[in-house]
């Protein structure tokens, strides 16, 4: 079994059955990784369960895109997004 402290879990953090979230820490300790599935065959609106302070930034993974604190974003049926979430101490 992977004893690897940063392995990926399965986050119960969605109140949307439609969207799996899987997150992973960082071993800076001031970043994060989600990773949001839509396992549905409709469009899903996804808010990200978490607050931001000015600093504080997420970036798209697959688009190569900081978005700042912009928490709202769709999923097309079956498909990802996967975030690296930044936070200042």
């Amino acid at each position: 079994m992977n004893k690897n402290p940063y392995q990926a879990f399965l986050s119960s953090d969605s109140s949307n059955d439609k969207v799996v979230i899987w997150t992973n820490d960082c071993p800076d300790d001031l970043s994060y990784y989600e990773c949001y599935f839509n396992v549905s065959e409709e469009v899903q609106t996804v808010k990200l369960n978490i607050t931001l302070g000015a600093k504080d930034n997420i970036r798209d993974l697959w688009e190569h895109k900081d978005l700042g604190a912009s928490t709202r974003f769709e999923l097309a049926p079956h498909s990802c997004k996967a975030f690296k979430i930044s936070v200042t101490s």
